[in-house]
């Protein structure tokens, strides 16, 4: 008979054997029942083990002592069984293991002391089981634990001291718990993290202390939870704080230098919330970040000088918003700024001056926005580094040189207005007539007159400007 799991040796019979995998075969080719007892495995395991895969069984319950004579293993994963109950010293002789994951078990409390013994653990995972308490001295002896994978379980709450003994930890992955609280002191001991994963949870406010003793915290996802209101001193304990996630919550607003204790050094996600405006107040405090996201809000004004502090950013995302206008030097102050999206918003017509203070901007999105005019001097801010300028999918009839500054020299510009009812026109042909230096190509076809219908702008084959409307050759001189 055949049996009723798969155990793989995977080196040559001639090498001292180090790497076990044991795996049940559930694929409905055998009528017979899964392991349920880890003891029936125990003439497998050997002290000379250094890896071991036990998965896609029954088994429930790992006993005290039983891998005591493994004491070479490094490397254990327990992965997709159906284990609920780990009873005390069941890891006994593991002083050198150095990764444990317990992924898709069952497991629902966590009792004290059940993973003393494993003194040089530096990764433990319990993702997907069914935690809902954390018993006191649960971590006592992973003094060397460096990260702590705790998501998809059911936690809830976060208690007060419920990370202690932890000293050495810089990763703590709590997502998708449904936590809907977090108590004073719930990260204490925690001084050496660095990431906190926390998204897809059920926080509705972030408190002043939530996330007292973390002082070491560089990453900072709270991406996915319900969060309508923050207090104002919240971030007043991680200061040294350098990405911040917080798509796809419920802000309506920012507080005025809500983010000014953070010291944020590189990235900020506001993507998904329900921002109505941005003020200048409210981004005080970023001087020092790189990545702005707030795409998918519903921002309708941005005031003059709105991003004056972002002196270091380099991408500003405000796609996807109901942005009506643009005010004449909105984006002063951004002079490190390489790529600007505004697409996905309800720009019907650019002002001049409308880009004024971006002299390094390379790349300007502005699709789908239902734009029909550009007013000369729109783009007269622009610097000569910008090489894409995209303007597809709106309502333009015609674009002419005269929305670029008149000492404008871009050495490398793209135009792309694919999906726009460009009538092609001398205003258009201007764009291909311009001075020696520069380097320009644009991208679209032709809506009209009918002659040219259909026509690619740009194509060398279907130079249209050197045909007049009836489609007759022009005179030597061009436009």
């Amino acid at each position: 008979m055949a049996p009723h799991w798969l155990l793989a040796v995977l080196f040559p019979a001639i090498f001292q054997q180090v790497h076990l995998s044991i795996v049940y075969n559930y694929d409905g080719s055998s009528d017979l029942e899964p392991v349920e007892n880890i003891t029936a495995l125990s003439s497998e395991i050997t002290d000379n083990v250094t890896q071991i895969y036990i998965r896609y069984t029954a088994i429930h319950t790992l006993p005290s002592g039983f891998f005591e004579r493994m004491e070479n293993c490094t490397q254990m994963y327990l992965t997709n069984n159906n284990i609920s109950v780990l009873e005390p010293d069941a890891y006994l002789g593991l002083a050198k293991l150095i990764r444990l994951s317990l992924n898709y078990n069952s497991l629902q409390v966590l009792k004290s002391e059940r993973f003393n013994h494993m003194g040089s653990l530096e990764l433990l995972s319990l993702y997907g089981n069914d935690i809902a308490s954390v018993e006191s001295d649960v971590w006592l002896g992973l003094g060397s634990l460096k990260s702590l994978a705790l998501s998809r379980n059911n936690l809830g709450k976060l208690e007060s001291g419920m990370f202690q003994h932890l000293d050495s930890l810089e990763r703590l992955s709590i997502s998708d718990n449904g936590i809907f609280q977090v108590e004073q002191d719930s990260f204490q001991n925690l001084e050496n993290l660095e990431t906190l994963d926390m998204d897809l949870n059920r926080l509705t406010s972030i408190e002043f202390g939530m996330f007292a003793h973390l002082e070491s915290l560089t990453t900072l996802n709270l991406n996915f939870n319900d969060i309508s209101s923050i207090d104002n001193s919240s971030f007043s304990d991680i200061s040294g704080l350098s990405y911040l996630y917080l798509q796809g919550n419920s802000l309506t607003q920012l507080g005025p230098r809500l983010f000014e204790p953070l010291h944020l050094q590189v990235y900020l996600d506001l993507q998904g919330n329900n921002l109505i405006r941005l003020e200048q107040s409210d981004l005080a405090g970023l001087e020092n970040i790189t990545v702005l996201l707030t795409s998918r809000n519903m921002i309708s004004v941005l005031n003059t000088e709105t991003f004056i502090h972002l002196r270091s950013c380099k991408s500003l995302y405000l796609d996807n918003n109901n942005i009506q206008k643009l005010d004449s030097f909105v984006f002063s102050g951004l002079d490190s700024l390489r790529f600007l999206l505004l697409h996905g918003n309800k720009l019907s017509s650019l002002q001049e001056e409308s880009f004024t203070g971006l002299p390094s901007l390379v790349g300007l999105y502005l699709m789908q926005n239902g734009m029909k005019t550009v007013q000369p001097k729109a783009f007269s801010g622009l610097g000569n580094q910008i090489n894409r300028l995209d303007l597809q999918d709106n309502d333009l009839h015609s674009l002419q040189l005269d929305v670029f500054a008149d000492d404008f020299t871009p050495a490398n510009l793209k135009i792309i207005l694919h999906d726009n009812p460009i009538h092609c026109n001398d205003s258009i042909c201007s764009l291909f007539h311009t001075k020696d230096e520069w380097s320009m190509s644009v991208e679209g076809t032709c809506a009209s007159p009918s002659n040219l219908e259909g026509v690619k702008i740009g194509d060398p084959d279907n130079d249209f400007c050197d045909l007049d409307v009836s489609g007759e050759l022009r005179p030597p001189g061009g436009i």
